[in-house]
């Protein structure tokens, strides 16, 4: 696991990542709260409207090549000016092409 020193809660690359770089930071208690539930909401609202994609996108998805493609930028992109246990500097929060 590559680690980094915690921040938001984030204690390594994967959730750095899964939280699309601080945005998306916390695990909410289960069971949800009303807040919980309006956070998620409005959260899903945020990433369906920066990362949405068409009925003919999905129709000529192809899962091998998005993989290939996400492998080639995570070296380039993800793992470029990064070291394990130093946290990530503001450019690369920044500037990471996500």
């Amino acid at each position: 696991m590559f680690t980094l020193p915690s921040t938001k809660n984030v204690t390594n690359l994967h959730s750095l990542w899964d939280s699309i770089l601080y945005e998306f930071v916390g695990t909410p208690s289960m069971p949800f709260s009303y807040n919980d539930w309006s956070d998620l909401g409005t959260n899903i609202t945020k990433m369906e409207t920066a990362y949405s994609f068409n009925a003919n996108e999905w129709e000529t998805f192809n899962a091998t090549q998005w993989a290939i493609e996400s492998f080639e930028m995570s070296k380039s992109n993800v793992y470029a000016d990064i070291k394990e246990n130093v946290a990530p500097s503001d450019d690369y929060v920044r500037t990471s092409n996500y």
